[in-house]
């Protein structure tokens, strides 16, 4: 049976989780004031059958600006304006994205995730989204790393980091351990240390996670699917999902966690350019006004993409179905191994 270390009430636990009600009310009071002068702006426009005018689309960014921005830390942020021309008199629009930390679940704050919060808006259409990473982490794993590294940092601010740069391994190795039945437990680099969590599976569409569209017809307020970028067709009723529940230090890691860092970050290396275009879809990739791709390369980037996931997922299920790897990753089960003539790092396999 595994242990779950982070029920302990530290003081520093205590400390996080009053920092996440701080933030969680500072995310709430300043978005309000951004939805409402949005849904005033449409109902007073689209409700008489007009078209949002300049003034209101900059009247949003400005609140947006005002009131988010100086409320909210956010951890990635961009601004696109696009301005009307000859050819399109009314084609102005504007477009703001915002990913932050917030809690992992509505009202819950023992849990915390990304936050991604994207803002669109034309003439004629708004919208406003707010999606949840699938990946969580506990108070503890922050309070851990305060404890444990020798710098002054914000810890919640250095997970969340750790969690979006490593979507794609985490998305791979989540999916790898489901496949084969593997220990549930799986462990990610972080500063020079590593965060420990446990495997699971959510309902993707249980994350809090929803959109506002305002339009003409009228105002639709709808959930929508936690932000999850490697999928099959349509969403599962269930996907995998990885919460941190604690982190160890550069000064608490033993051999074999030291080695499974170097072989995990051999796989993120070489998958690299995928590991980073994963993180660009979820940021950039998001955009409306500036997509990543255009319309002619969109696919075949997005299966180049998907065969690397399938390639990286490969080589994480020989190295988490190595006994010691799944132990250093905090199971008390070793995994069971599987048959492969080579680690796929150009080496021998080692003995098990």
């Amino acid at each position: 049976m595994l242990i779950d270390v982070s029920k302990e009430p530290t003081v520093l636990n205590l400390r996080v989780q009053r920092q996440r009600e701080k933030a969680r009310e500072g995310i709430y009071r300043s978005t309000e004031p951004v939805l409402q002068a949005i849904a005033g702006a449409c109902n007073r426009r689209f409700g008489g059958r007009k078209k949002l005018v300049t003034g209101d689309l900059q009247g949003i960014s400005d609140l947006l600006m005002t009131e988010f921005d100086t409320t909210v830390n956010s951890i990635v942020s961009f601004d696109h304006k696009r301005e009307a021309t000859r050819v399109r008199p009314k084609g102005d629009a504007i477009e703001h994205v915002r990913m932050f930390v917030g809690p992992g679940t509505k009202d819950d704050q023992r849990k915390a995730s990304i936050w991604t919060l994207h803002l669109y808006a034309t003439r004629k259409y708004a919208m406003v989204d707010f999606r949840r990473f699938p990946s969580t982490w506990k108070a503890h794993a922050s309070a851990r790393m305060h404890e444990r590294v020798e710098a002054d940092l914000d810890a919640e601010r250095e997970v969340a980091q750790a969690v979006m740069l490593e979507h794609f391994m985490v998305s791979a190795a989540t999916d790898a351990i489901a496949e084969l039945g593997l220990p549930p437990r799986l462990a990610i680099p972080c500063r020079e240390g590593l965060l420990l969590g446990n495997v699971d599976s959510i309902d993707p569409y249980e994350s809090g996670s929803f959109r506002w569209q305002f339009t003409r017809i009228g105002t639709q307020d709808f959930d929508v699917p936690s932000r999850y970028i490697f999928r099959k067709g349509g969403y599962p009723e269930l996907m995998p999902t990885w919460t941190a529940q604690t982190f160890i230090g550069p000064n608490e890691m033993r051999p074999t966690q030291e080695e499974y860092v170097a072989r995990f970050s051999e796989i993120r290396n070489r998958f690299k350019h995928a590991a980073d275009q994963a993180v660009q879809i979820l940021t950039i990739g998001t955009s409306f006004i500036k997509p990543l791709w255009d319309a002619e390369t969109a696919e075949p980037e997005y299966q180049r993409l998907i065969g690397a996931y399938e390639e990286a997922k490969a080589s994480l299920k020989v190295l988490l179905s190595i006994p010691r790897f799944a132990l250093a990753c905090g199971n008390d089960i070793p995994a069971r191994p599987i048959e492969t003539s080579s680690m796929e790092w150009d080496t021998p396999a080692p003995a098990f």
